[in-house]
């Protein structure tokens, strides 16, 4: 930058203390996001993490710059945007005199620091800014370099650059991409620009403290974009269209919601589809255009970077559609020609291919009043009021007798915060563990499956996995989360905890009063809570608790005696053995599970030997592989691997007639061949189109495998291919006469009685009989099951990541006490790890 000296104390081998108030007004080096949506601001070498809270020294979040270089501040930042390669993809590229830094989780990439020549061939060294532009927004994946009044559009695909000049536009020290909107910083003020032609629209520049960060004093007021009013909170419409772009509407404002990863942002409808301005029905889209429907009037839109409305439009929804409006709600399913129009109580369905349209029929909802309505891979959404109704398909949806189980709305998609209102990207971009605590929780739903990074990670007394993050928590591998003060109610009570810095497990079997109880961490407190329940006399200082251990912890996990040689705290003796382990990430969490040691650092974990800290295998791996049920994996994904080696619960496992076994889980299958030792994975819906993901139970008859779905049962024959038989799927009422949903079910070799579990039940169904119907009763011991088999050894019951095993079903019926548990993992699949 110009006036800029390149000379800083980093020089002389230390950093600067001084931490600069950027409320005060200061002229950012560069601004980036990260791979998490993070937004890092540098100034000097210190950096801001969000749009709030304080400065750190930027070697504590890029922590090797330091070794290559002393980097005393930066010239420019940017995040990658290549999904063609994704060697670089969403990794930071920090620029400083003609070196270019690529840094991935925070880690810097092995081989840079490189000349800047190397990496981007035509871009000049000494840059002002840099910043990221996708293909749309520009004609292609993009770079755009600044250096004074030039400008650099930089081709990642071709490695080529054009060579611009926008006086018009003030000189950047640096630029910033947010929600799909360019922004050059220039002094404490910035301007919006388009970013292929420099063009600037609107009332410019703007005090970047107003917008960019939360300072007193400042904010936009009665310019805030974010909608305040969140007492009586409902959509208007929501919709995706054929690019992936995913939209809320309330109102005058629409909200993005795919990218919601660098943050949430309402913004005026009137922006985008002007014509329509505000108070939008029911939106939808199909063969890349966005239909609006408004009164009795439709208004087209063909989609792009910029939406063009159809010229002729808007029309009346009579001429369009051949119904009356208004209406409620309306979607599209993805590949599908049929809109469902929701009005009242009635669903309308019209083919969309056909001319003229007409209704072709009409159901009656078991909603009588729907707000907004979407279809996307995992089923319909409908929503009411501030919760909405899942089911997996139209079809369901038209057959429902009564409403599904409500789920409440993420607050940020209905454009509305709890608190945090004026500060762009909701409470989720802060520092990673803000030190102050709200006296209220931000209701934010987070998604674990987007990639997240764990504040605590522990086992309650029963097994089951606590997942914390902010003021909420996961209980399991699968599902949504949940307030943590719903589960551990004194929180708010005694702390009004946001978060905590770290949790465990207590294994101290010559001390009952304290084994097995949980130990949350928070500054310099601890709390200990037995059965969800606070402990009399906590919180208390750590030290109090337990002596020599410091404040602000990052993570904790329990080691039992016997699995190991020694404590690091010596809970018996109270000592304390202090080691460092450089070598190992810093964990932000860790995990006891299986007897495996676990670090949890970003959204990926390093399995590790708890006394040496000795990391053997290929590490890190994405925890969303191994430790959750999610539908897309990480970039590296060894499916086979991740699948035998996964911590979350099968869905249904059995062998065919040959000697092949089937073991089901999410949206992928493992096979082992007859006579084979190895597993595979594939995807269900390539085997069995029909059944796409999440089969309830499975078992084998007569070279026929029967899979259950929710009410319906699938029947397919054995072989090469697995055909579908004519006139399946069918209701399970129908087929086995059995009502309610399935748990589990097996059938052992050569009988023709289906068992089939629901809840703590096992029933017996003759298949050879006709009409087929429960003929025998018998409780179990498990309070619920996942799956089970039976074979030549036996029956095994699968429960979370064990299965139980017994000789014969007469020996499971009158056993009194659980057998031993197996590693799901290891015993049955073999993964070591």
């Amino acid at each position: 930058h110009e006036g800029h000296s390149h000379l800083s104390n980093t020089d002389k081998g230390e950093h600067h203390d001084a931490k600069h108030d950027r409320c005060a007004g200061i002229e950012f080096d560069a601004i980036a996001p990260d791979e998490k949506g993070i937004s890092f601001f540098f100034k000097g070498d210190h950096v801001w993490r969000g749009f709030r809270g304080p400065s750190y020294l930027l070697n504590s979040s890029f922590k090797m710059a330091d070794d290559h270089h002393h980097l005393g501040h930066v010239d420019a930042a940017f995040r990658m945007h290549n999904q063609d390669d994704h060697t670089d993809h969403d990794h930071i590229f920090l620029f400083l005199d003609d070196k270019v830094f690529s840094f991935y989780n925070h880690t810097l990439e092995k081989g840079f620091p490189k000349d800047i020549q190397e990496v981007f061939p035509g871009v000049p060294s000494h840059l002002d800014a840099a910043v990221e532009c996708h293909k749309g927004e520009c004609v292609t994946d993009s770079v755009i370099f600044f250096k004074g009044d030039d400008v650099y559009h930089y081709d990642i695909k071709t490695k080529t650059v054009k060579q611009r000049e926008w006086v018009h536009l003030p000189k950047c020290t640096s630029a910033f991409r947010w929600l799909e909107r360019f922004y050059c910083f220039h002094g404490t003020q910035f301007t919006r620009f388009h970013p292929v032609t420099g063009e600037v629209v609107g009332d410019y520049p703007k005090d970047a403290r107003n917008y960019f960060m939360l300072c007193p004093g400042f904010g936009h007021g009665h310019r805030n974009t974010t909608v305040r009013n969140c007492t009586h909170r409902h959509l208007d419409a929501a919709t995706s269209d054929d690019a992936g772009k995913a939209y809320a509407f309330r109102e005058k404002w629409f909200m993005r919601l795919d990218s919601h990863r660098d943050g949430w942002h309402a913004f005026p409808i009137v922006s985008a589809w002007k014509e329509v301005q505000s108070n939008v029905d029911a939106v939808f889209s199909f063969n890349q255009h966005l239909y609006f429907i408004k009164g009795d009037q439709i208004y087209i839109y063909k989609s792009g970077a910029h939406y063009t409305l159809i010229e002729g439009y808007p029309k009346s929804l009579k001429e369009e559609l051949d119904i009356e409006g208004p209406v409620d709600a309306a979607f599209v399913c993805e590949g599908k020609q049929t809109v469902y129009i929701l009005q009242g109580q009635k669903m309308l369905f019209i083919d969309l291919t056909t001319t003229p349209r007409h209704l072709e029929r009409e159901v009656v909802l078991p909603i009588p009043k729907v707000d907004a309505a979407t279809c996307d891979p995992d089923g319909v959404k409908v929503y009411v009021g501030s919760e909405f109704y899942h089911y997996k398909s139209p079809d369901m949806l038209a057959i429902s007798q009564l409403p599904d189980k409500p789920q409440k709305i993420p607050l940020q998609m209905l454009g509305c915060h709890e608190h945090d209102k004026h500060k762009p990207g909701g409470s989720g971009h802060g520092a990673h563990k803000p030190q102050g605590h709200d006296h209220e929780h931000h209701g934010a739903v987070h998604e674990r499956c987007e990639g997240i990074e764990f504040d605590a990670v522990a086992v309650n007394e029963e097994g089951i996995p606590y997942f914390f993050k902010g003021d909420h928590l996961w209980k399991g591998f699968h599902g949504n989360s949940e307030l943590s003060n719903k589960t551990f109610k004194e929180l708010d009570d005694h702390h009004h905890l946001g978060h905590v810095d770290a949790a465990f497990r207590m294994h101290s079997k010559d001390n009952q009063h304290d084994h097995d109880h949980i130990f949350f961490f928070l500054n310099d407190h601890v709390f200990s809570f037995y059965n969800h329940s606070l402990e009399k006399g906590y919180p208390k200082k750590i030290e109090d608790v337990f002596p020599g251990i410091p404040h602000n912890l990052d993570a904790a996990v329990e080691c039992p005696k016997g699995e190991y040689e020694a404590y690091h705290y010596d809970i018996k003796d109270k000592k304390v053995d202090e080691s460092k382990w450089a070598h190992l990430p810093n964990c932000t969490s860790a995990f006891r599970w299986l007897e495996h040691y676990y670090c949890f650092h970003g959204n990926t974990f390093t399995k590790f030997h708890p006394v040496t800290g000795t990391v053997t295998g290929k590490y890190p791996k994405d925890a969303r592989d191994y430790f959750m049920r999610c539908h897309k994996f990480g970039k590296d994904s060894n499916h086979t691997e991740r699948e035998t080696c996964s911590r979350v619960h099968l869905d249904a496992v059995t062998s065919d007639d040959a000697g092949n076994v089937y073991a089901f889980r999410g949206h992928h299958y493992l096979e082992q061949k007859a006579g084979s030792d190895t597993w595979e994975a594939h995807p269900i819906e390539k085997t069995w189109k029909k059944l796409h993901s999440e089969v309830d139970a499975v078992f084998s008859y007569n070279n026929h495998l029967y899979m259950i779905k929710d009410d319906n049962i699938y029947v397919y024959s054995v072989g090469d291919t697995h055909k579908l038989l004519d006139g399946y799927p069918k209701p399970v009422s129908k087929e086995l006469g059995i009502k309610g949903h399935v748990d589990a079910a097996f059938v052992c070799a050569d009988h023709h009685i289906a068992h089939i579990i629901q809840g703590q039940k096992m029933y017996d169904v003759d298949l050879a009989a006709n009409p087929r119907a429960v003929k025998n009763e018998v409780p179990l011991h498990f309070k619920k099951v996942d799956a089970g088999t039976c074979g030549p050894e036996g029956v095994k019951i699968m429960v979370g990541s064990h299965y139980y095993q017994y000789e014969s079903l007469k020996v499971m019926a009158a056993s009194k006490i659980l057998p031993e548990a197996h590693k799901i993992s290891l015993e049955l699949f073999g993964c070591d790890h």
